[in-house]
C-alpha cells in the first residue's frame, strides 16, 4: 500500500467519524416548548424579600425563617442555580450560607434558604443567578 493510499484511507476514516459525530441528536432536558427559559436570568433580593434589581424575574417574596422564592418569566425548573449571600447595595456582605432548589408547585420559581454563619436559618440579602 502506498503512503498516499494510507493517508487517503485515514482521512476518509476521520471524515466519516467527524460526520458521524455531527449527525448525533443533541437534546436538552426541557427543550419542549417556548415556556422554557433559554436565556440566563438573575435577581438581587433585599432582606425583606423584595426585588432590588433583576433580569427576567417577575417577583420575589420572603416566606419567613430565611426562606424566599424568586419567580421568573419562564420555566427555570431544568436550569442550574447559583446563589450567594450579598448586599443589595454597597457595604460588607454578612457571613452566611445559602441553598437553592426548584420551587415545588411552580416551574417558574426558585426556592432559596439563607443561614447565618452558625447554620441557623435566618433572613439575608442575596444574589441569585439562573443558568439555562
Amino acid at each position: 500500500m502506498t503512503r498516499q493510499s494510507s493517508m487517503s484511507k485515514l482521512c476518509h476514516a476521520l471524515a466519516c467519524s467527524a460526520f458521524a459525530l455531527t449527525v448525533l441528536p443533541i437534546t436538552t432536558a426541557s427543550a419542549d416548548d417556548s415556556r422554557t427559559a433559554r436565556k440566563d436570568r438573575w435577581a438581587v433580593i433585599n432582606l425583606n424579600g423584595t426585588v432590588a434589581r433583576c433580569k427576567g424575574c417577575t417577583s420575589a417574596s420572603s416566606l419567613g425563617g430565611g426562606s424566599y422564592q424568586v419567580v421568573f418569566t419562564k420555566n427555570v425548573a431544568a436550569c442550574s442555580y447559583q446563589a450567594t449571600i450579598g448586599n443589595a447595595a454597597s457595604g460588607n456582605p454578612p457571613l452566611g450560607q445559602i441553598g437553592t432548589s426548584p420551587r415545588s408547585g411552580n416551574v417558574n420559581a426558585v426556592f432559596i434558604t439563607t443561614f447565618n454563619s452558625a447554620g441557623t436559618a435566618t433572613a439575608a440579602q442575596f444574589h441569585l443567578y439562573v443558568k439555562c
